[in-house]
């Protein structure tokens, strides 16, 4: 929205509003307009520009814009449009975005909430928070304004969207409390600190829940990391339930076509890691989070969800999963940007950072030995990403493997020869995975947990196989 307040035409002082476009309350929306407009008359501002809604109005002295882009790591684009079109007119152009969440189903999105001045030279001068609710009044002639911001997203823009729109889902829908299970891995770690900058301690339940595989390295890491933050903590190991269940399958009997044989329905060891998964989600955490009086924190991240690494019902479970449009590596860096930006503390601790990350469900993943998760994340990172993002194909990766070019074009800087002595290791690995991510994974995905997303692509905002535009 773009109005003028001054019937003579002046057009020196514009005021910009970033307000909060909440699609659940038409009604908060007009309101805060009116609000906004009401202080622009009693600031002597010539024209007020609302974001919310793309507009633009063009007079001899100045280009006035409005926003509604959401955050996906693009803001170089928006901004360089804006850019080109004053320095072509010799025209400042005053930009006003908008703030809050928009709800596009299972990916919720963040406004870019980009507001400031494009001087004629092309520079952009932002006076608003990122993300955030709010005003100013700007003079078109340069005067007081900042200094040059700039032009493309950072990493912490991307963590602060992520708190932003982590902050204002949990507001829209009055959820102010949460329990988290912890594993002394990354992923819940993470998971754990950014709630934990967002919410008093007391509303944060920690659960560590210890089963057959769970090492002492990693469950005196979740107790650190919980006195680190401060917040609620407790202990539930899985052992017990998860003998009782493998007893009550093995000595069962079932009716009908092949029943009454002993053993007939015992537990594979496969079968019993995600018996493991699923008794720490749907029976521990979703009664804790009910004690509560919160939600269970669903703590995968995009690498998982690509290839559908994860149990239903287990980790794939709970309220809204807060890392899912983050790869393994940018959980990571997430976590260092909370320990050293946010928090200012080491609130995750380093052991956390240089352990191997493990699920911890089998003697195969013993992080004692050095042992953990069939992917190693650097490598796969890249490959998952370049197959949701680029489109990639496995032929593709197959042929750029053999021509050499395939670390490169997916930003790998390791040694694949390493990894796979053959290509036919190679190959093996990429047929492996690309079944996965194009088979069951979307079934997992598909009743997975809404993700905030920041990326171009974020899984459930596409069609079946979430990943692709087609």
């Amino acid at each position: 929205m773009i109005k003028s307040l001054n019937p003579n035409g002046g057009s020196a002082r514009i005021a910009i509003a970033q307000i909060a476009s909440d699609q659940t309350d038409p009604a908060a929306i007009e309101a805060g307009r009116a609000d906004a407009v009401a202080r622009a008359r009693a600031d002597g501002a010539d024209i007020v520009a609302i974001g919310g809604e793309s507009g633009l109005v063009d007079n001899a002295s100045v280009t006035v814009a409005t926003d509604d882009s959401v955050f996906n790591g693009d803001a170089a684009a928006t901004l360089a449009r804006f850019s080109r079109q004053a320095t072509a007119t010799g025209r400042p152009v005053v930009l006003a975005g908008t703030s809050g969440v928009r709800d596009g189903g299972k990916a919720i999105r963040v406004f870019n909430g980009l507001s400031g001045v494009f001087l004629p030279d092309g520079t952009f001068r932002q006076v608003l928070p990122r993300f955030e609710e709010g005003y100013a009044v700007v003079d078109i002639s340069g005067a007081g304004l900042p200094p040059p911001a700039p032009m493309e997203d950072t990493f912490a823009d991307k963590a602060r969207a992520l708190r932003f729109g982590l902050r204002a889902f949990m507001a829209r829908l009055s959820i102010s409390r949460v329990a988290i299970g912890i594993s002394g891995g990354i992923d819940s770690a993470v998971a754990s600190a950014l709630y934990a900058s967002l919410l008093p301690p007391e509303d944060i339940l920690l659960l560590a829940m210890p089963g057959p595989f769970t090492s002492q390295t990693t469950r005196r890491l979740a107790r650190e990391l919980a006195e680190n933050l401060g917040c609620r903590f407790a202990e539930i190991p899985i052992g017990e339930a998860v003998d009782l269940t493998c007893r009550q399958f093995a000595e069962l009997r079932s009716e009908g076509p092949g029943g009454g044989i002993a053993g007939a329905w015992e537990l594979s060891p496969f079968a019993i890691e995600n018996v493991q998964a699923r008794d720490r989600g749907s029976r521990v955490l979703a009664a804790a989070a009910s004690a509560l009086g919160g939600v269970v924190s669903c703590n995968a991240n995009k690498a998982e969800a690509t290839i559908g690494y994860g149990t239903l019902h287990g980790d794939i479970f709970g309220w809204l999963s807060c890392l899912g449009d983050l790869w393994k590596g940018e959980v990571y860096a997430l976590g260092r940007f909370l320990n050293d930006e946010i928090l200012r503390c080491q609130a995750i601790p380093e052991g956390i950072f240089s352990i191997k990350p493990s699920a911890e469900l089998s003697a195969a993943q013993d992080v004692e030995r050095g042992l953990g998760d069939p992917l190693d994340y650097p490598y796969h990172d890249k490959l998952f990403r370049a197959w949701v993002e680029d489109d990639f194909t496995p032929a593709d990766c197959i042929r750029f493997y053999g021509d050499g070019s395939l670390p490169r074009r997916i930003g790998y800087d390791g040694d694949l020869k390493a990894l796979f002595p053959t290509q036919g290791d190679f190959e093996a690995d990429v047929r492996r995975w690309w079944r996965l991510y194009r088979g069951l994974a979307v079934a997992k995905r598909l009743q997975a947990p809404p993700v905030i997303a920041l990326s171009r692509r974020a899984f459930g905002e596409f069609t079946e196989i979430q990943g692709r535009r087609d």
